[in-house]
């Protein structure tokens, strides 16, 4: 009787043994990451998960052809965040699950593919494309900070998220054009975009703003002069009530673009007034920019200037 006592005791002990040590074995799960319009199986993509469980940790795995990843993982009582991305589509997060809920499900992800932004660089005078112009979009998620060259035809195109309401800047510049800047631009209106830029003109030019578009640019050529040469040139406007911004800058184009072109006027009034200034020449080209800060309004106010040419410093 003792003996089948001992017997029994060794037993259970061992079952439990052996059931601990089934519960500490590592148990298969699996993501599924698919098109969310069509439900089809999205392959390489890529899933990064962080899990508070140990054993499974932070790893980052690729979709097979069936959109299919696996992991292991032991502990369910813990949980994890996947985030699923793929060429093409915005990104998508899952937070905080439970590891419990793979003993019986496959977490499926779906992703929304991205949209396409097409965007053509013309002459304004002659609506001809204007081919390696330079573009350059900031958007937040998508598409980042980007630099674009348009091709023959003058066109050039990125990704955006339908769920995006603006892209942040644009700006499309080629040298011996004017530049175009088109700040918190509505999603909607660049699925198909033509971007039209003036020629560049010389100095001894008048410039009326009246019904131009917001952050209105228009570069001149002041002649090849630097800051050595000890030039400055003269530069009248006219204010007409309205909160408007002007700016000038000089520089090459390619510091303009790159946001690196020096800053030599910047003036904000609400006033009615005639304003007259000698500024430096510092470079063969200046731009000057004319942002509307009224209402958010889409074109520029009356704000008219003239750009004068360049004479010694008295």
């Amino acid at each position: 009787m003792k003996t089948m006592r001992i017997i029994l005791g060794l037993i259970f002990v061992a079952l439990i043994v052996l059931l601990a040590f089934l519960m500490c074995q590592p148990k298969e799960a699996q993501i599924q990451v698919v098109d969310a319009d069509t439900e089809q199986p999205i392959e390489d993509a890529t899933v990064d998960i962080e899990s508070t469980d140990k054993y499974l940790g932070d790893v980052s795995l690729t979709t097979d052809e069936d959109g299919l990843c696996t992991f292991k993982y032991r502990d369910e009582k813990k949980s994890l965040t996947a985030l699923a991305s793929a060429n093409g589509y915005e990104s998508a997060t899952v937070e905080d699950l439970d590891l419990a809920y793979f003993k019986d499900d496959v977490l499926v992800i779906p992703l929304k593919k991205l949209k396409t932004a097409d965007i053509q660089v013309v002459e304004a005078e002659t609506n001809r494309p204007i081919p390696e112009a330079t573009v350059r979009v900031k958007g937040s998620p998508y598409p980042g900070d980007i630099t674009l060259t348009t091709d023959a035809d003058g066109r050039c195109s990125f990704l955006y998220s339908s769920s995006q309401a603006v892209i942040d800047t644009i700006l499309a510049v080629k040298e011996g054009y004017s530049c175009a800047i088109y700040a918190s631009h509505p999603t909607s209106e660049v699925e198909a975009m033509k971007i039209p830029l003036e020629k560049m003109k010389p100095c001894d030019n008048s410039i009326s703003n009246s019904g131009m578009p917001s952050h209105a640019v228009q570069s001149f050529y002041m002649g090849n002069y630097d800051e050595t040469d000890n030039m400055v040139f003269q530069f009248r406007f006219h204010t007409d009530y309205f909160a408007d911004h002007i700016h000038i800058y000089s520089g090459s184009y390619q510091e303009f673009t790159e946001s690196r072109a020096e800053c030599i006027f910047n003036f904000n009034d609400t006033t009615h007034s005639d304003h007259t200034v000698v500024l430096p020449v510092k470079s063969p080209n200046i731009f000057v920019i004319v942002d509307n800060a009224y209402n958010d309004a889409p074109t520029s106010t009356a704000w008219n200037y003239y750009v004068g040419c360049p004479e010694p410093r008295q």
